[in-house]
């Protein structure tokens, strides 16, 4: 899912392995999210679950292209357990900007 919603992520600004600001989270270090960007992460994650909750039981996304055969191979995310880790992640993110906490995001 996270390849499905990642273009949206670059939206935010972390702080990387470095103490760098950068443009969204990356998708294998760990970065930092501060109180300010938490607020705007949330809200994309707002966006994205209230559009998984119109999307099938079983939504059908691209895994990969293989280019040999020029075939597109498909595999199914269910809506249900996005929805759920969606609504975690919110919870998690609203405790942060209760308590004037930053997030720290370990990638995928």
């Amino acid at each position: 899912m996270i390849l499905y919603i990642h273009d949206t992520l670059v939206w935010i600004q972390s702080t990387g392995p470095q103490l760098e600001k950068i443009d969204g989270l990356p998708y294998h270090n760990e970065s930092i999210i501060d109180a300010d960007n938490v607020v705007e992460l949330k809200e994309i994650f707002i966006g994205w679950k209230n559009l998984f909750q119109k999307a099938p039981l079983k939504i059908k996304v691209l895994d990969f292209y293989y280019e040999e055969d020029h075939v597109n191979h498909y595999k199914y995310l269910d809506r249900a357990r996005i929805i759920l880790e969606l609504g975690e992640a919110i919870k998690l993110m609203e405790q942060a900007i209760e308590n004037k906490n930053c997030v720290l995001y370990e990638g995928v």
